[in-house]
């Protein structure tokens, strides 16, 4: 098994540390491609913030997938036996999937926590709670309900502990769920992109690729995404060619199928060209084609600025546009091979 180092992403260390520090008003919805980095980073930063806030702090990482193991399902640097104790006294009675039951049973969790291993003393601690993948544990019907859930419970939970801080964040690497949260001011949307160049060649060099890989053609390839130069490091054993004809007989064609079979080929040609058509030429036919990419999670709405408050520049090379953007350019690249030969 190959440890993968964790890219310090720095600036998003420091936006995530000021949002504990400072409630925000509503809790954080986290999007961003499948594979670009949210639950490494999230992860990372459940361990290391007992120390970015002096010790004040209880900090828990959920992930809603995991299914069976509590050991995998909860994250946390502090009482970790105790804490995993407690998630299992309430989960243990519910007939659904680990992480699932916690996401849904967040309220009672933290209120066992607080009172059976804090004994209620946290005033002046700060609290971050990330619920990782939560639309896809919890159905995309119940997201809008959950997400001001989530809001209702971090004021009450504040005012009950006397909290210096408390941080909800839920995340999301698929796109349909976007526009129902977004139509409330329950909660603060913010977007994570792939790695920059810079990290991504750092990651590429600790892979150690073999010579015939162009690292540049990596990058065409996947734009930054480390979720899916792993896959093909170690799943795929740098075959690329493999992994090609993976995503598209698995994930590319059936949208493709899709979208032909709706007569939007000409729509997607011009999406392939230039991603923003969503944006810029709205129609019946646009909206159409970009609900069926979102639904099949081969596209994403981009931000000018990402949850780092970094610009993402526009390069129609790499499928990334002002608002739109493919989440790996190798989706862009089949789908033009694939209308070519049909």
């Amino acid at each position: 098994m190959i440890e993968i180092p964790f890219m310090d992403r720095i600036d998003e260390f420091r936006v995530l540390k000021s949002f504990v520090e400072h409630t925000p008003a509503t809790p954080l919805y986290i999007y961003g491609p499948e594979g670009c980095g949210k639950t490494r980073l999230l992860k990372e930063f459940t361990n290391r913030l007992g120390r970015l806030a002096d010790g004040k702090a209880v900090s828990v990482y959920i992930d809603a997938l995991e299914g069976r193991e509590i050991g995998k399902a909860i994250l946390t640097p502090r009482f970790s036996s105790d804490i995993l104790e407690v998630a299992y006294e309430v989960v243990k009675e519910l007939q659904i999937p680990l992480g699932s039951a916690l996401a849904k049973s967040i309220s009672l969790f933290i209120s066992r926590i607080f009172n059976k291993i804090y004994r209620r003393k946290l005033e002046g601690y700060s609290v971050f709670i990330a619920v990782d993948d939560v639309v896809k544990a919890i159905g995309l019907d119940d997201v809008e309900r959950y997400v001001k859930w989530l809001y209702e419970l971090q004021w009450k939970i504040m005012e009950e502990y006397k909290l210096n801080s408390l941080l909800f964040i839920v995340t999301t690497s698929e796109g349909e769920s976007l526009d129902l949260v977004s139509r409330h001011r329950h909660s603060y949307i913010r977007f994570i992109w792939n790695l920059p160049i810079g990290d991504f060649e750092k990651l590429v060099q600790y892979l150690n690729p073999p010579e015939s890989v162009s690292p540049d053609y990596l990058w065409r390839l996947f734009g930054g995404n480390p979720g899916r130069l792993i896959e093909l490091a170690t799943t795929y054993r740098w075959c690329i060619e493999d992994w090609l004809n993976t995503l598209e007989y698995h994930t590319v064609r059936r949208a493709v199928e899709e979208i032909i079979g709706r007569g939007l080929k000409d729509s997607l040609k011009d999406a392939i060209e230039d991603s923003d058509v969503f944006s810029l030429r709205v129609t019946p036919q646009t909206l159409e084609l970009r609900n069926i990419l979102i639904k099949h999670n081969l596209i994403i709405y981009k931000p000018n600025k990402s949850i780092a408050d970094k610009e993402i520049p526009p390069d129609l090379e790499l499928g990334i546009g002002k608002y739109w953007a493919w989440q790996i350019p190798a989706y862009k690249i089949l789908l033009e091979k694939l209308l070519r030969s049909g």
